[in-house]
């Protein structure tokens, strides 16, 4: 009764109760009306109805619901066996409004006459038990759901429109029987209704709602009024194997309910920023943490991905003015793309790390432990740009045959990239834009600035790269042979190869010259 203190609350519980009393009625004089149709559109309309009624069971609770009234767990601490607790719960549901599953379940028995009466009453009580079920994993799943209101959000507005276009099924149904009701002067307006949903009358669409397992306890009278009695026992069967797989998830969720909490594990601590909670807690996840949050917050790696988008419409125009063919100009904005996100920030992503680097030195972190954590971002970010490139350049080509060139070349600067790049981070570190500082302000600090080492790696990158390109260039000129898949093994083998040696030999350089790197890093 405490639901109803809170403001608002028993105004909206009457205008439900309200508006469930002119559905029964309204339900009770449609299936009055139905008694009126041909065999074949009571059938649909009734099987229709009655699943909408049945879904409309878990529904409802799973939209309206806020808490569950007596929750297992309230009667667990007073001893009761799970049994009993189950069984409690249950009557509850039936107290509320899934009592209204009754004259629901009553209401075609009017429509049916011989032996389909005694089958419409025999699946009465079934409806009803499936309803209870239903009901009781919506209360479930809807106390769920109010603590994610998106999810919950979008669930109420998929079932509006289910249940909207269940309804005009049925109207589209009943609208000839309702036009031959009405008077004639009625009938122009009406007529138009009436051909506007003809299309939802489509044998098609009522045969596929009406073999619905939700459906098999309502379409039961209307195969025994058939004289179908396979289909009968056919319909009984699919739906005590759909109470059966209610009752199932009903145990499951009480089982869950009443779990004992002392088993739950508890959850790190909330005030671990979000990349380390995320990674394990090992040096590679430490250091991979640390390197998604640059990616993700510090501006300096921000600008360098915001550059991306802007290459391919960049590269492309100047090819247009240069009067490239366009199929030959779709080939280069991928390898600049993936180029850039290789080589980028990670060929000095030490000097990057200014006076942050002590904590990698006191922590004792190994070189192969740190260079595998720097180049996961660039990996994790790698991979999607070129699977996907690869797709979007061969289709833009208008040759699918290249796809496997073009993912040879990509792969290789890829992998070449994070392989030359953890070399050359670990010897050859330059000074660097420091932290909080605009991405594009130079470091002001004497001697080279680093364009020589710049140049350097970007030269080696393109080195591993060249097998594949220079394959692609070949199925390019036309000439007869495997080109093509020649690319994809060279760019796929020396990548890797580039990519293990890369992080062994950078790895080897980082534990030898730690102290060294950390002295730079803090000076620049």
């Amino acid at each position: 009764m405490n639901a109803f203190r809170v403001p608002g609350a028993a105004k909206w519980a009457a205008l439900g109760v309200v508006l469930a009393g002119a559905g029964i009625v309204l339900l009770w004089n449609g299936a009055a009306l139905a008694s009126e149709l041909d065999a074949v559109t009571r059938h649909r309309v009734v099987v229709v109805a009655g699943a909408l009624a049945s879904l409309g069971a878990f529904v409802i609770p799973l939209v309206i619901a806020r808490s569950q009234l007596l929750h297992p767990r309230a009667l667990w601490l007073f001893g009761f066996r799970p049994l009993s607790i189950a069984g409690a719960v249950l009557l509850t549901t039936l107290v509320g409004p899934a009592l209204l599953l009754v004259p629901v379940a009553l209401a075609p028995l009017q429509l049916w006459t011989g032996p389909a009466v005694a089958t419409a009453t025999l699946a009465v009580p079934l409806i009803v038990i499936e309803g209870v079920f239903a009901a009781r994993i919506g209360v479930v799943i809807g106390s769920v759901l109010l603590h994610r209101p998106r999810v919950g959000a979008l669930i109420r507005a998929l079932a509006v429109l289910i249940f909207v276009a269940g309804a005009l099924i049925i109207v589209a149904h009943l609208a000839p029987t309702l036009a031959e009701l009405l008077p004639a002067a009625w009938w122009p307006t009406v007529l138009v209704v009436v051909v506007a949903l003809a299309p939802l009358r489509d044998p098609a669409i009522a045969d596929t709602l009406t073999a619905l397992p939700l459906g098999a306890f309502w379409r039961a009278p209307s195969h025994q009024a058939a004289g179908d009695a396979a289909l009968v026992s056919q319909d009984f069967a699919l739906g005590a194997l759909t109470i059966a797989v209610l009752v199932l998830i009903w145990i499951a969720s009480l089982a869950y309910q009443l779990r004992p909490t002392r088993r739950i594990p508890r959850e790190r601590a909330a005030l671990v920023p979000g990349w380390f909670r995320r990674l394990p807690s090992t040096p590679v996840g430490a250091v991979a943490a640390r390197s998604f949050t640059y990616w993700a917050r510090d501006p300096r790696y921000r600008t360098a991905l915001a550059v991306l988008p802007a290459v391919p419409v960049v590269t492309l125009l100047a090819m247009w003015i240069a009067g490239i063919p366009f199929s030959i100009a779709t080939l280069v904005p991928l390898p600049l793309v993936v180029l850039l996100l290789a080589w980028g920030t990670l060929h000095n992503d030490v000097a990057y790390d200014s006076t942050a680097m002590w904590t990698q030195l006191a922590a004792h972190t190994r070189g192969v432990d740190d260079r595998i954590g720097r180049m996961l971002p660039v990996l994790a970010m790698g991979v999607p740009v070129v699977l996907v490139g690869t797709v979007l350049t061969a289709w833009a080509h208008g040759d699918w045959m290249i796809a496997p060139a073009v993912f040879g070349v990509a792969t290789a600067i890829l992998l070449g990239g994070i392989g030359v790049s953890s070399v050359i981070s670990a010897n050859h570190p330059y000074p660097a834009t420091r932290p909080g500082d605009a991405p594009f302000q130079q470091p002001q600090v004497p001697g080279a600035s680093g364009s020589g080492i710049q140049f350097g790696s970007i030269v080696l990158i393109l080195l591993v790269a060249a097998p594949a390109i220079t394959a692609t260039v070949v199925h390019l000129l036309g000439v007869p042979g495997p080109w093509v898949w020649l690319a994809l093994a060279v760019g796929v083998g020396v990548g890797l190869l580039a990519f293990a040696s890369g992080i062994r030999v950078g790895a080897a350089a980082y534990d030898r010259s730690t102290p060294e790197l950390l002295d730079f890093a803090a000076r620049h």
